[in-house]
């Protein structure tokens, strides 16, 4: 196995970040057993495309030779002609279905061979949840380009990306719920992948979303009086009838249409309303239905995977029930066709008598039929994460409010770059950080703080073991200024650091900062540097500050049991600078900037 690996290590390149080989071969693998399902169906498609051209020549044929010869023959094979060609058309697009779906899987199987090889993160990256006036969002990079989010996501729908983005906003109250759905989640890699391959085939947004929650709590409809929608077309079959057999003259007929287009009238401006106000939703519905049904045959153990799919039952059917009803009332728009149905049968007014029935019964539970299914999506992309990282441990939950990391790295740097640290924090040992630039400060404080949200939405954690207590998060690590409101960068931090101050008020918070007061004359810095750690500490905050002021750390003195120090050293050896990334205890004793500035020929 060791000389296996070696070999692997050998063929791929360096860049394969995030992943163990044996996922590459197993990505690889179903990609190859899909390209080979596709070129059968796609096979049969063509085979199915021909005969069925085939049997509709030929029942054209014996129809007109029936037409000629009326011969029962004739007319008896046209009828098996057509009967074989509905059945082909049947199969045909029932092949294509499948074709489409595996397609759609190789894809993803494709596009995680490019994450890996190329680091190509294959979907939404999540800017339009960043927020610089979030606790931690901004500063730790949970959304945007290259961020936590964007490497976890594998959503495809707008509700199960806004699940995902809500559990990395803001922490979970079942994590261990959560965590045991990840557990079996990250087991069912058929079961992801399918779903997803069917959700990558439509694209819906926040746009039909919220059309949708328009058309919901729209409940301005009309009243369809169901003596008129049903007496009046069976009025015209009786007078169909009648005038068939000579018993009626043609104007009765043509009152009864008459009549039937007028009541139809009536419920023209309804139907109009509901075409222009929800253009897409009957899709939408449509494939959401078939996203939840799939989830519905699924078995699961996990309580909380058993309970979304309670939720979500018989919701597949009522949603494909009525996209049908919209995908029916869009055929109005369909001239000549529409005027046959409602002149006779009235047959839009029923299209909206059902569909109104529908909204009075169903429309209060689709919300949460779409949130379940949301969230289902939004755990699957967590399952897929704690899939790729095997070695990643699930954090216990304490009751104490600390938080213990054994061997702890960033899990968006590669497993060969790297170096993981233990770290224990308590409410007596808030962490004065020191070290030259560049020398993992600022990489070891982001750890902390993006494994502290993955442990908060029911996520592994990149660390051996751990132990925490799901605080609120709060961190100053990269104010900006602000031409629009006319902020400067050290009023944006210290409206930071307000926040900071009001949320210690509320109980006990995870603190992570990085060089504060940035913006201001050193003596103002260190003093107001040391006013924020006595503020910290006396609100029984954990957590950590990162600082190049050595002046600072003489604070453990005179706080022991509430202060300690932590550094991270250089090496100037050769003359080259040397990070190991390491972190110690104590006060950092070398400093690299002079260094390489003399080095760049700066000064």
């Amino acid at each position: 196995m060791t000389f296996i690996l070696k070999v692997l290590k050998s063929i791929f390149p360096t860049h394969c970040y995030y992943f163990t080989y044996s996922k590459f071969m197993i990505y690889t693998s179903r990609a190859a057993q899909l390209t080979v399902l596709i070129a059968q169906l796609e096979k049969r498609t063509t085979i199915i495309s021909f005969f069925r051209v085939l049997f509709a020549g030929l029942s054209v044929f014996f129809f007109y030779k029936f037409l000629n010869s009326a011969s029962s023959v004739f007319l008896g094979s046209a009828v098996v002609g057509i009967s074989v060609f509905v059945y082909l058309v049947i199969k045909y697009y029932k092949y294509q279905e499948d074709l489409d779906q595996k397609r759609s899987e190789r894809e993803i199987n494709q596009q995680e061979l490019d994450f890996i090889n190329q680091r190509k993160f294959p979907l939404s990256p999540g800017t339009e949840y960043l927020s610089e006036a979030h606790p931690y969002t901004f500063d730790l990079d949970i959304f945007g380009q290259n961020s936590l989010f964007h490497y976890l996501n594998r959503t495809h729908t707008f509700p199960g990306e806004k699940a995902l983005a809500g559990s990395l906003l803001q922490a979970s109250d079942v994590v261990i719920e959560r965590q045991n759905a990840v557990k079996e989640l990250a087991q069912k890699l058929d079961f992801r992948q399918e779903f997803a391959g069917k959700a990558r085939r439509f694209k819906d947004s926040k746009k039909e979303f919220e059309e949708i929650n328009q058309w919901i709590g729209d409940t301005d409809y009309p009243e369809v009086d169901k003596i008129f929608c049903f007496i009046v077309p069976l009025i015209f079959l009786g007078t169909l009838t009648a005038f068939s057999l000579g018993l009626l003259p043609l104007r009765w007929l043509i009152l009864s249409i008459v009549v039937n287009l007028f009541l139809t009238g009536r419920f023209l401006k309804s139907i109009q309303k509901e075409l222009a106000e929800t253009k897409r939703v009957g899709e939408i519905f449509n494939y959401y239905s078939g996203l939840i049904s799939r989830i519905e045959r699924e078995e699961f153990k996990d309580p909380l995977l058993l309970k979304y799919r309670l939720e979500l039952s018989q919701a597949g059917v009522e949603l494909k029930k009525v996209g049908s009803l919209f995908q029916s009332l869009y055929g109005i728009r369909f001239g000549l066709g529409a005027l046959m149905l409602n002149s006779t049968i009235q047959y839009h007014v029923h299209v909206l008598r059902n569909l109104i029935q529908w909204k009075k019964v169903h429309a209060s539970s689709v919300p949460k039929w779409i949130e379940s299914m949301g969230e289902m999506e939004a755990l699957m992309s967590l399952g897929n994460f704690a899939y790729q990282h095997p070695e990643f441990a699930y954090p216990e939950l304490t009751d104490h409010v600390e938080i213990h990391y054994s061997d702890m790295g960033h899990p968006l740097i590669p497993d060969t770059k790297r170096v993981n640290n233990s770290i224990s924090l308590t409410q007596k040992n808030f962490m004065i950080l020191t070290g030259s630039n560049m020398s993992g400060k600022s990489t070891f404080l982001r750890s902390i703080g993006v494994n502290h949200v993955l442990a908060g939405a029911g996520a592994p954690v990149c660390a051996k073991s751990a132990s925490v207590s799901i605080l609120p998060l709060y961190v100053s690590m990269r104010q900006s200024d602000s031409l629009i409101s006319g902020e400067s960068y050290f009023f944006a931090e210290v409206k930071r650091l307000r926040t900071i101050m009001d949320a210690l008020e509320q109980g006990p918070t995870l603190i992570l900062l990085d060089e504060i007061l940035r913006g201001t004359n050193s003596d103002d810095k260190q003093s107001g540097t040391m006013g924020v750690i006595r503020k910290v500490i006396n609100g029984k905050a954990l957590g950590g500050i990162a600082t190049h002021d050595l002046e600072v750390c003489s604070m453990v003195e005179q706080y022991p049991g509430q202060l300690e120090n932590y550094n991270f050293e250089v090496e100037i050896k050769d003359d080259q600078l040397l990070f190991d990334y390491t972190l110690r205890k104590g006060i950092c004793q070398n400093k690299s900037a002079t260094f390489l500035m003399k080095k760049m020929e700066i000064i």
